[in-house]
């Protein structure tokens, strides 16, 4: 099985990215609000991760703050990730989020899968789960903690919940249920186990 570890991932200067790489990273994070990013010279690091010399995920960091009221900030560190195969298509992309404002429980030191998606042609081969992977190694190597799910009943498919369940089954997640802040109601996630790296 393929299990990537944080020191897989290794960073890379800005000019060694694929432009279609430079361009979702620079289109995704401006999409999700963070107006600080004009150009790929606004991001903090860049990484990538060889996968099984078949191709290539690049990852982008970069911080996003934004009004959660008028009085109140939230400042979060955002991943984003597109996986690149030859000879240069988009197979997939994802984000993952880390709150760095947070107290609340459900956000506080929790590196959380904001999206995850495999594009069309590429369902089906693999490329979803060891996306996951890659979000979990460098949710270790950046956080220094595994990757979270969000409330399941969030999840925006049920895909997402049947690939936890399925790394569930495989011994490198776990589900656990946290307390709604709002209802007071108990829900699922997920979260890879810390031993997995």
């Amino acid at each position: 099985m393929y299990l990537p570890r944080p020191e897989d991932i290794k960073d890379i200067p800005p000019r060694q990215l694929p432009e279609i790489a430079v361009n979702y990273f620079v289109d995704r994070a401006r999409y999700l609000g963070n107006l600080a990013i004009e150009s790929i010279n606004d991001f903090d690091r860049f990484m990538e991760l060889d996968v099984m010399e078949r191709y290539v995920i690049h990852f982008a960091l970069a911080d996003r703050t934004y009004k959660i009221s008028k009085e109140k900030s939230s400042t979060e560190r955002n991943i984003y990730l597109v996986d690149v195969v030859p000879p240069g298509d988009i197979a997939g992309l994802g984000e993952v989020s880390q709150s760095l404002t947070s107290v609340s429980p459900y956000a506080a030191n929790k590196p959380l899968v904001l999206n995850t998606e495999t594009v069309g042609g590429f369902q089906r081969q693999g490329y979803g789960q060891r996306r996951y992977l890659a979000m979990n190694a460098a949710s270790l190597l950046i956080f220094g903690k595994p990757l979270h799910s969000r409330e399941a009943g969030s999840m925006r498919t049920t895909q997402a919940t049947r690939r936890w369940d399925a790394l569930v089954r495989e011994g490198l997640a776990e589900s656990y249920e946290e307390l709604s802040e709002n209802s007071g109601q108990p829900f699922r996630r997920y979260r890879f186990k810390p031993s997995i790296a």
